[in-house]
């Protein structure tokens, strides 16, 4: 899954006769793409298990041609915005839910902002690897083999998750072709904007660090679900990515906040609508009853915020968001090595 080449698509394989099948593939309600795949002879007694323990090669069969996956993915990803908002995130939290509302709307309206289209598109394309895929023949399965063929998923056993080997493809498409060059250019857009520090760039730049972090919150929660899952004795198994997420988060928060350091944002006495906040960010009226709301939120949640961020539990709702609202921010303290595991109970809203 690693190098130029992604994966083994670029690899000799011995395909078989048999005509083309057609998968669908799909998360959230009925939206789905279309993948085509071909029969391969399977490499001679290979023992070779998936991160779930199938064998890789149950389902003989693999995508045909990943580039067309890329494209279809790519539409697929413009389509499901909004969806992918209903579906994983709380409506009734007026923080989170109008936030990324108006970085939405932001991004397609008056003038569509590039550098949000490009988060809200990452931050989608973070969902194909954090959750489950359904497949199901484009045909029906009444006759289908790949059905027949498919192991179980011991970790979501009603549903059709995905073979193993195409399983393995899929991911390797969505994180060397869709998530590598999104995160390219979405942190270049952002530290450009950072640099830039112009004040028509503030409501951007706000809503894009806002929603990266709280990509990372939602990423920390797979990775606690993960080592749930496993019964695992500690809360998380890929300590390196999660010393990754806190290095980045700790980055995006410096930023934000050395750019408007002074700034005491969202405490009781800042006013949106005095004539100062013109010089630090050109919000239209809109938008400074918008940061007036936010700012009463964060003040009525102020002692909430201070008490998740005094602890090490990376997946809980805030550990990541709440430090953008903090006045006095410094660098948190995080942990080298994963804390043990204690009682888990997802908090997802």
């Amino acid at each position: 899954m690693v190098g130029p080449h992604y994966g083994d698509f670029h690899l000799e394989r011995k395909w078989t006769d048999a005509p083309s099948k057609f998968l669908c593939l799909g998360q959230v309600g009925s939206m789905h793409i279309k993948v085509e795949l071909k029969q391969f002879v399977p490499p001679a007694g290979s023992g070779d298990v998936d991160l779930k323990g199938r064998p890789m090669y149950a389902v003989p069969w693999a995508v045909a041609d990943p580039d067309a996956v890329v494209e279809a993915m790519t539409e697929y990803i413009d389509q499901a915005i909004t969806r992918y908002m209903a579906a994983y995130l709380d409506d009734t939290d007026p923080l989170v839910w109008n936030i990324f509302q108006a970085a939405y709307r932001a991004s397609v309206f008056p003038l569509p902002n590039e550098m949000l289209k490009k988060t809200l598109r990452l931050w989608v394309a973070c969902r194909f690897i954090e959750s489950k895929w359904r497949c199901w023949s484009d045909s029906g399965w009444a006759d289908s083999d790949i059905r027949a063929l498919n192991p179980k998923d011991p970790f979501y056993q009603d549903l059709d998750s995905l073979p193993p080997y195409i399983d393995y493809q899929i991911a390797s498409i969505i994180i060397q072709r869709i998530l590598g060059p999104l995160r390219k250019d979405v942190l270049r857009i952002l530290q450009s904007t950072f640099n830039t520090h112009s004040p028509k760039d503030w409501f951007a730049s706000f809503l894009t660090s806002f929603i990266l972090l709280q990509n990372y919150e939602m990423q920390m929660l797979f990775q606690r679900q993960f080592a749930e899952r496993r019964r695992a004795e500690v809360q998380y198994l890929d300590m390196p990515l999660v010393r990754a997420t806190n290095s980045g988060a700790k980055t995006i928060l410096a930023h934000f906040h050395y750019c408007y350091k002074g700034q005491r944002l969202f405490t009781p006495g800042f006013d949106w609508n005095a004539p100062r906040v013109r010089r630090m960010a050109r919000l239209d009226a809109e938008q400074s009853d918008f940061m007036a709301q936010c700012r009463d939120v964060v003040v009525q949640r102020s002692a909430t915020f201070q008490t998740i961020n005094n602890t090490n539990v990376y997946h809980e709702k805030w550990w990541y968001t709440s430090q953008l609202f903090d006045p006095d921010w410094t660098p948190r303290d995080t942990l080298e090595h994963a804390p043990p595991a204690e009682p888990f109970i997802a908090n997802v809203a």
